[in-house]
Parts: structure tokens; sequence; C-alpha cells
């Protein structure tokens, strides 16, 4: 026959406690929006490339098209914990392909301002 185990009210309470405190831990642990943190990451970056704003925007995109593409994922919004540091890995392996490239243009437009 199997043994029944028996718990005193003390016991039962201490358990009841314990496990409302770890789902209290969980619940009210700080929530973070990761394809938001990744979007502020990569728009800093393009910001810095002093690109006009649709550049900027077709840019972005892109990076975010690889990203999906790479995780597998539907959406920016659905980056969680576990896989932002490999979307941000991907993002800087993109980055070559979005500097902006000094051209003879860009040369002679910064002189004349000069």
């Amino acid at each position: 026959m199997a043994e029944m185990a028996t718990m005193t009210t003390g016991e039962l309470s201490q358990r009841i406690a314990e496990e409302v405190e770890k789902q209290l831990a969980e619940r009210n642990k700080p929530r973070i929006n990761y394809g938001y943190k990744f979007g502020k990451v990569v728009e800093a970056w393009l910001e810095k490339q002093r690109d006009n704003r649709r550049i900027i925007l077709n840019q972005k995109n892109a990076i975010y098209e690889a990203v999906k593409a790479c995780l597998e994922i539907e959406h920016i919004k659905d980056l969680t914990e576990d896989n932002y540091e490999y979307a941000i890995n991907v993002f800087e392996d993109q980055k070559i392909f979005f500097k902006r490239r000094i051209t003879v243009k860009d040369v002679i437009t910064h002189e004349r301002k000069n």
C-alpha cells in the first residue's frame, strides 16, 4: 500500500506562503520590452550616420527584416530576453551594409558649407 503523506496545518501554511511569494516575485519582475529596446539601439546608431529621415527609415526596416529572418520571428516586438543578444549580434553584422559612405559629392558639399 502506498503511504499517505500527512501535513500539519503549519507545514501547509508555510508551503502556501512560499508558493505565493514565488508567484508574486515572478509577477513583480520588471518587464522589459526587448523589441522597443532593440529599436532604440538601431535608431541611435542610424542617427549617427547623419542620413536623411527617409533613408534612415528604409535602413531600419532592412535591419529589422534581417533580424526577423535570422531569428525566425514574425515581429520585432516578439524579441525575448533569450534572443535579444542574438538580435544585437545580427545587427552588428549588418552594420557594414549601412555605414554612410563618404563620396566626392559629400566632400564638395561640406567644403561649400564651410
